[in-house]
C-alpha cells in the first residue's frame, strides 16, 4: 500500500476522531505538512502524543518498542518499522527537523529550551564555603549538640553550606524539624532582618509548614521567629503569580527581597512551576526544596524533583566532604564519581522514621515499596491485621455493606462536636484528623458516590433544619463539610481549601481558615466549584497528614492504581489505618510504576 500525504491524514483524522490523538496534534500535522517530510512530521506527533502522559521527551529506545501510537495506528506500519532503525536517527542529528536529539533523547524545542535552562539555574556555583563555616560552626555546635543525630547533623550542614539544597525523606523523617533548626541558626548568626518565604504547593501543606515551624520556636523561648524578620507564608501559585512579570503583586515580597525560599512537597512541582522557579527567583536567594520522590508525580509535565534526586545515595565529593566535616564533625561516604561542583552534593536523604511508633507496620511496608523494585506475594505477609492497621478485601455485596457501616461510623466524633462544641476552630480542627481516602471519583468505590451515601445518612440523621440553594442546586445542612475544587482569589478560596456549613446567628454560614490561621466566612450562594468533603481522593489529600484514615480502592485496576499512589496513601496517616482492597489488585498495584520521561538527571 503506497501512502500518500492525503491517505496519511485520512488516517489521522479518523484516529482523532476515535479521540486516539489530539485535535491539536492533528492540525499541527496537517499545517506542518508542506514543510517537513512525513517521517519527521510521525515523530513529531509522537512526541506530541507523550506531553499528555507527562513527558518532556522520549529516549530514541522508545521508537524501537510497540509504543501506544504503534499500536493504535497500525496502517503506518512502515513508518513504524522505519523508526527501529539505528541508523535513521543518526542521520536525523545532522539535518534541520523540528525537534532536537541530545544524550539519545527526543525533545520538542520548547521542552528542551526549558529543561536547559532548570539545570543551568540548578548548576548556579555556590559562594566561599570556608566564609560560610566560620559563620555558621558556633552556632551549629551550640544548637545541635544534643538535639539532633548523626545523619541529622549531616543534612543540616548540606543545608547552610549550599545555595539551593534538596532535603529528601518520607513523612515523619523530621525534615520540618530540621528547617526549624537550620532557621535558627541563619537568623542567629545574620546581621540585618531576612525575607524568609515558607510555601508549598496547596494551602494546607503550607499552613502545616507555617505552623510546625511557628510551634517550635515558641517552644525555644528564647529564639523569636519573627522579631525583626518578615515571614511571608503562601502557596507557591500565589508567590509565583503568573498574571505578574515580577513575582507576587506585594511589593514586600519583590525578587531582590526574598532571602530564603523553603518550598514544601516539592514531589508536586511539573517542569512549567520549575520554569517559574527559575524565572522569578533570584539568584541570590537560598532555595530549599522539601519532598518525598516516592510519592505520586505532578499531573502535569515531568517529575522533576525525582529526576534531580535520582540515584542520589547520600555520597559526596571528596573537598566538600572535607568542607561539610569542619562544619559539622561527622564523616560522610566518599564518592570518586561526584565532582566538586555536582548537584549531588546539595542532596541530602533522611531514612530514619519517628512518626510511625504507633503502627510499624506502615514502616515495613514503605521500606518494601522504598527499596524492592518486585513486589511478591510473600512480601503480602506484612498486611497482617493489628490494632492499628487493617486490612479487608471486598468479596461480596455483604462486605461492601459493612464497609458503608463503617464509614458512617468515622465521621461520630465530628457530630459530637457539632453538638457541644462552640468553638469553630475546635469543630474544624477535629474533623481534620480524620479521613476517607478514594481513588477514583466515580463508581461505587469513588468518591460521587460515597460522598452522596454520606450526605443523605447525615441529612436524615443529625439535622431538622434545611435550605435548598437554587442556584448552585446542593442541600446545605448545618455539619456538612465541603472542599473548594476551583481556586476562587476574589473569596481567597484556593483548590482543596475545607470548609464547614454552620448555622450563625440563626442563618447558614460557611466557615474556613485563612492563610494566617483566622477564621473567614460567606453566605453558601457566594460559594461555587465545591463538593463534599466526607471522602476525597488520595491526589487531594497530598500535602495533609490525620490521625486515622479509612483507604478505598475499587475492585477492578485502572490506569491510577501505581505504587506511587499507594505509598503516598498509606504516609497520609500517623496512628490508624483500614484498608479496603483485594489482594490480587494490590499485588498489581505495586508493581506498577508510574514513569515520566526527561532528560534531567543526565545532566545532573
Amino acid at each position: 500500500m503506497n501512502l500518500t500525504k492525503e491517505k496519511i491524514l485520512k488516517i489521522l483524522e479518523k484516529v482523532k476522531n476515535k479521540k486516539i490523538i489530539q485535535e491539536i496534534d492533528f492540525y499541527c500535522f496537517k499545517n506542518l505538512i508542506s514543510y517537513f517530510s512525513i517521517q519527521n512530521l510521525l515523530i513529531l506527533l509522537i512526541l506530541n502524543h507523550a506531553i499528555h502522559y507527562g513527558h518532556t521527551c522520549l529516549p530514541i529506545k522508545y521508537f524501537f518498542t510497540n509504543h501506544l501510537l504503534q499500536k493504535k495506528i497500525v496502517q503506518l506500519k512502515k513508518f513504524w518499522e522505519l523508526f527501529k532503525n539505528l541508523e535513521f536517527w543518526k542521520k536525523k542529528k545532522q539535518k534541520k527537523i523540528p525537534y532536537i536529539i541530545k544524550k539519545n533523547m527526543v525533545y520538542l524545542f520548547r521542552y528542551w529550551e526549558i529543561e536547559k535552562n532548570i539545570i543551568f539555574f540548578l548548576k548556579r556555583t555556590n559562594p566561599n564555603y570556608l566564609n560560610k563555616i566560620k559563620k555558621f560552626k558556633k552556632e551549629y555546635q551550640n544548637i545541635c549538640k544534643n538535639f539532633l543525630d548523626s545523619q541529622q547533623k549531616i543534612s543540616l550542614g548540606i543545608l547552610l553550606l549550599n545555595k539551593i539544597s534538596f532535603l529528601i525523606g518520607g513523612p515523619g523523617t523530621g525534615k520540618t524539624t530540621l528547617i526549624a533548626y537550620f532557621l535558627m541558626i541563619i537568623i542567629k548568626t545574620k546581621t540585618r532582618p531576612l525575607h524568609i518565604a515558607l510555601t508549598a504547593l496547596t494551602g494546607k501543606a503550607t499552613f502545616q509548614l507555617y505552623e510546625t515551624i511557628q510551634t517550635f520556636f515558641f517552644k525555644k523561648k528564647k529564639y523569636n521567629f519573627k522579631k525583626k524578620n518578615f515571614i511571608y507564608s503562601m502557596t507557591l501559585h500565589k508567590l509565583l503569580d503568573k498574571k505578574e512579570n515580577s513575582l507576587n503583586k506585594l511589593k514586600i515580597i519583590q525578587k531582590k527581597k526574598i532571602d530564603i525560599l523553603i518550598i514544601d512537597e516539592s514531589s508536586m512541582i511539573d517542569i512549567q512551576m520549575m520554569s517559574l522557579i527559575c524565572k522569578k527567583i533570584s539568584k541570590k536567594t537560598k532555595i530549599i526544596f522539601l519532598g518525598d520522590i516516592n510519592q505520586l508525580p505532578p499531573i502535569e509535565m515531568a517529575s522533576i524533583l525525582k529526576e534531580i534526586c535520582f540515584k542520589a545515595c547520600n555520597q559526596y565529593n571528596k573537598k566538600f566532604s572535607q568542607h561539610l566535616y569542619n562544619l559539622t564533625n561527622e564523616k560522610v561516604i566518599i564518592s570518586k564519581n561526584i565532582s566538586f561542583q555536582n548537584l549531588k552534593n546539595s542532596i541530602t536523604i533522611l531514612k530514619k522514621n519517628y512518626r510511625f511508633k504507633e503502627n510499624k507496620q506502615i514502616i515495613y511496608i514503605t521500606k518494601i515499596l522504598e527499596e524492592k523494585k518486585k513486589i511478591t506475594l510473600n512480601n503480602l505477609n506484612y498486611f497482617k491485621n493489628t490494632q492499628n492497621f487493617l486490612y479487608k478485601n471486598i468479596k461480596t455485596s455483604k462486605c461492601f455493606y459493612k464497609m458503608l457501616k463503617k464509614i458512617k461510623k468515622l465521621y461520630k466524633k465530628h457530630w459530637k462536636y457539632i453538638k457541644k462544641s462552640k468553638n469553630i476552630k475546635e469543630i474544624l480542627r477535629n474533623f481534620h484528623k480524620k479521613r476517607i481516602l478514594c481513588v477514583t471519583n466515580e463508581g461505587y468505590f469513588g468518591t460521587i458516590f460515597l460522598n452522596n451515601f454520606l450526605d443523605n445518612y447525615f441529612y436524615e440523621k443529625y439535622t431538622q433544619i434545611k435550605k435548598y440553594n437554587k442556584k448552585i442546586n446542593k442541600i446545605w445542612y448545618h455539619g456538612k463539610v465541603i472542599i473548594i475544587t476551583k481556586n476562587n482569589t476574589k473569596l481567597k478560596l484556593f483548590n482543596g481549601t475545607i470548609g464547614i456549613c454552620l448555622i450563625h446567628k440563626k442563618k447558614y454560614k460557611i466557615f474556613f481558615y485563612s492563610e494566617n490561621n483566622s477564621l473567614i466566612f460567606y453566605d453558601p450562594f457566594l460559594i461555587t466549584n465545591f463538593k463534599s468533603a466526607w471522602v476525597i481522593t488520595i491526589h487531594k489529600s497530598q500535602g495533609s497528614e490525620f490521625n486515622q484514615i479509612i483507604l478505598i480502592f475499587p475492585n477492578y485496576h485502572t490506569n491510577l492504581l501505581t505504587k506511587e499512589l499507594f505509598y503516598t496513601a498509606i504516609t497520609r496517616t500517623k496512628k490508624k489505618i483500614l484498608i479496603y482492597i483485594n489482594p490480587k489488585i494490590l499485588l498489581k498495584t505495586l508493581n506498577t510504576t508510574q514513569k515520566k520521561y526527561s532528560g534531567i538527571h543526565q545532566y545532573i
